[in-house]
């Protein structure tokens, strides 16, 4: 009789821990995109958007270091560099779901939806249109390098 006791325990635990109660709290996340999981976590967008979001793929403690580049329209790229180990996954990762997109993820907030058009050879990830200020994004840099050390 006590097994199905802390069965039962158990199911009402972990179907308590799946759905909107969970928050993110990496700086920087590449997430898969699932809208039909339903453990998926649902994350709020910049637009204010809920997207379903999965399985990491790649975090701050994926990236090396980062540069601000010149964007287009007076914005400003992030480009972040990867570990090596994290650019081989991401490398396989994308060679496996070309023409899919995955969350990318800035501060708890899905940022933008980033189609993967093919294979990701360069061991970087180019964040485009960041911002139109400079200082936001280094300090955004330096914050995810930050949590890459730790």
């Amino acid at each position: 009789m006590k097994p199905y006791l802390l069965l039962s325990l158990a199911v009402i635990v972990f179907s308590g821990c799946a759905g909107s109660g969970r928050t993110l709290t990496d700086v920087f996340q590449v997430r898969t995109v699932a809208p039909n999981d339903p453990l998926a976590i649902p994350v709020e967008s910049r637009s204010g958007e809920i997207i379903k979001v999965g399985d990491v793929i790649l975090s701050e403690r994926s990236i090396v270091n980062t540069v601000v580049m010149d964007g287009a329209e007076g914005q400003y790229d992030l480009v972040l560099r990867l570990k090596d180990a994290d650019n081989i996954r991401w490398k396989q990762y994308s060679r496996r779901h070309k023409g899919t997109s995955v969350a990318i993820i800035l501060d708890g907030k899905v940022w933008d939806l980033y189609p993967i058009r093919r294979e990701m050879t360069e061991g970087k990830l180019t964040l485009e249109s960041v911002s139109g200020d400079r200082e936001y994004v280094d300090r955004l840099g330096q914050r995810i390098i930050q949590r890459s050390h730790q």
